[in-house]
């Protein structure tokens, strides 16, 4: 059930992300289409995956690095731990975690959002404060 939801929750948080979003929010919601699309169309063994997830892991690090924005760290943790699952596949909790850190990909997404739309209200009310007295 939970990834029933988590599958149908993807794409509308990434495209709420790709619509409102600023651009690193455009650039980490296209990376994750981009990783789970190649994921849907490679078959599942972890050969395939491994290379995409590690690239999709360094895609974020280095918008965490360029952004500064406070959403991009866990975002980047998540896909080092997912990526580091990989080592630990024989474990059967692996299956469970990998979700956990899609998932947790999609919160820092949202949050992401949230910081955005909020600092998007802060700067219209700023303007019409300025010109309401200017």
């Amino acid at each position: 059930m939970l990834l029933i939801v988590g599958f149908a929750l993807y794409p509308i948080v990434c495209g709420w992300a790709l619509w409102r979003g600023n651009a690193d929010l455009r650039i980490a919601a296209t990376l994750a289409l981009a990783s789970t699309g190649l994921g849907l169309v490679f078959p599942p063994p972890e050969q395939i995956l491994f290379p995409i997830d590690i690239a999709l892991m360094l895609a974020t690090m280095a918008l965490s690095l360029k952004s500064r924005r406070l959403w991009t760290l866990p975002a980047g943790a998540l896909m080092i731990d997912r990526v580091a699952l990989y080592a630990f596949r024989d474990i059967d909790v692996v299956d469970t975690l990998g979700y956990i850190c899609a998932f947790g990909l999609l919160l820092c997404l949202v949050a992401g959002i949230f910081d955005h739309e909020a600092a998007r209200l802060r700067q219209a009310q700023t303007a019409d404060v300025k010109s309401a007295v200017g």
